[in-house]
């Protein structure tokens, strides 16, 4: 719950929700009780008013206008008319963001933070006037947080505002596109894929499929097959279509990751999935943020996988917290491990007739049909990758460079061109999104300047 990262733990929560029991839970809260009635008021004590999931389904101005005469702060979650909604949710009233924060303001309270999580956007009201100069969120360290969120939601709505002139206005993270990236490599090129919690379809590109499926809560392009895989199952006609299914990030959003993978692993699917697991996310691995329905170590991922009837033939370990897995519905051959001389990383192959392999890169030793996963080496110097487990199957991302005596990665001088080369690629994305957003608002101020000048044009109706 993003909610959590920006207030202060111990407030007294009067929560007029709805599906979102453990809000008093996740914030730390301790539960206050009192009827959502228009002229009611509040109970005493309280310190923030909760409405997540019922704005669309109450009275909203009169909630407020009873929240603004306690002089209490409001956290909801609305479900704007602008972002897909939720298969399934029938709401007698729909608001856009701007139509909410007319009524909020209305009501008499200002945005203090504003995130779009999803498909929601998740508000924080204040008082516009609150005569309590003690009040929680003007003190530290409930101001600094909310400030530091505030900002990043304006950003973010900056974005969405861009967003019908190109721009991207979800807060994908650029990790999310470095793991597509690494995951697709678990897949040889031109496969059938299916890509579960699709988001920003950074694997269609990474991939390179023959055949791409995607799949997710909420329609991403028109191409999306929508599913809610907490309350159904996936088809077993869309699982016919493709070869490998991915899963990149949804299993924290699952209350039963393992019937997911059960039905791949019947169906015959090679599975490529990703997880945060526990012992990377906190000191003891026990807090789920964003919504996280679980908390799974490694280990009791791969007894899931286990039990679904999938066995591991690969695990890389990306970053800190994250594991990435290659399943397969039948045990496989350890990798066989080969130097891939000045590139900076390991080839693996895992002998498979059925499949294609990737192109193999310069200076790369042929391998047949197989697998190939190239993992280039990214530059962490403090963290030290060792080699590969007695299986053979483990891996890190991003590794530091092995022992060159080994004869498994590339010398000092390969390391520092690489550094120089990626330092490089990096400044020129940096440059080519700042004129992307450049000439994006060149666009949008070159349409008002139209507007403007075709409206002092236009005939006046009055003369």
């Amino acid at each position: 719950m993003y909610f959590s990262l920006m207030l202060p733990k111990g407030l007294n929560l009067l929560d007029w929700g709805s599906g979102f029991d453990g809000l008093c839970e996740a914030i730390g809260a301790n539960p206050a009780s009192g009827e959502a009635v228009s002229g009611g008021g509040l109970p005493t004590g309280v310190d923030l008013v909760s409405l997540c999931g019922s704005v669309e389904t109450i009275d909203l101005a009169a909630t407020l206008g009873a929240a603004y005469d306690a002089g209490v702060p409001v956290a909801c979650v609305v479900y704007g008319k602008e972002l897909a909604a939720l298969p399934g949710e029938d709401r007698p009233r729909h608001y856009t963001m701007d139509g909410f924060e007319a009524v909020a303001a209305g009501a008499g309270f200002e945005v203090k933070v504003q995130l779009i999580v999803h498909h929601a956007c998740l508000y924080l009201l204040t008082p516009i006037r609150s005569t309590r100069r003690d009040a929680w969120w003007l003190q530290r360290p409930a101001a600094g947080l909310l400030k530091r969120h505030g900002r990043r939601g304006r950003r973010q709505r900056e974005k969405f505002r861009l967003s019908g002139l190109g721009g991207n206005w979800e807060f994908h993270s650029d990790k999310w596109r470095e793991r597509a990236d690494v995951a697709a490599r678990l897949a040889p090129v031109a496969s059938r894929i299916m890509d579960i919690g699709c988001g920003a379809m950074y694997l269609e590109a990474a991939a390179q499929p023959s055949h791409y499926v995607p799949v997710d809560i909420g329609a991403r392009d028109g191409r999306t097959r929508i599913i809610d895989l907490n309350r159904s199952a996936l088809g077993a006609d869309w699982l016919a279509e493709v070869d490998f299914v991915f899963l990149l990030g949804v299993f924290e959003y699952l209350h039963d990751p393992g019937a997911v993978l059960a039905q791949c692993a019947q169906a015959g699917k090679r599975v490529v999935c990703t997880y945060n697991i526990a012992e990377g996310r906190t000191d003891d691995g026990s807090m789920p943020t964003a919504h996280w329905l679980n908390t799974y170590s490694a280990g009791q991922m791969e007894a899931i996988f286990e039990a679904a009837g999938l066995a591991v033939a690969l695990r890389l370990r990306f970053y800190r917290s994250q594991m990435i897995w290659l399943l397969s519905p039948r045990p496989l051959p350890a990798p066989r491990i080969q130097a891939v001389s000045g590139l900076g990383g390991w080839a693996l192959s895992v002998k498979e007739t059925a499949d294609q392999s990737r192109p193999a890169a310069d200076g790369a030793p042929a391998a047949g049909p197989a697998y190939r996963i190239l993992v280039d080496l990214k530059i962490d110097e403090g963290q030290r990758a060792g080699s590969p487990t007695a299986t053979g199957r483990e891996f890190c991302y991003p590794p530091s460079a092995p022992d060159p005596e080994a004869g498994l990665g590339p010398d000092p001088k390969e390391r520092k061109d690489l550094k120089r080369r990626m330092l490089e690629e990096n400044w020129a994305t940096i440059d080519a999104r700042r004129a992307q957003k450049r000439a994006a608002f060149e666009q949008e101020r070159a349409a008002r300047r139209a507007e403007r000048e075709a409206a002092r044009q236009a005939p006046d109706p009055a003369r």
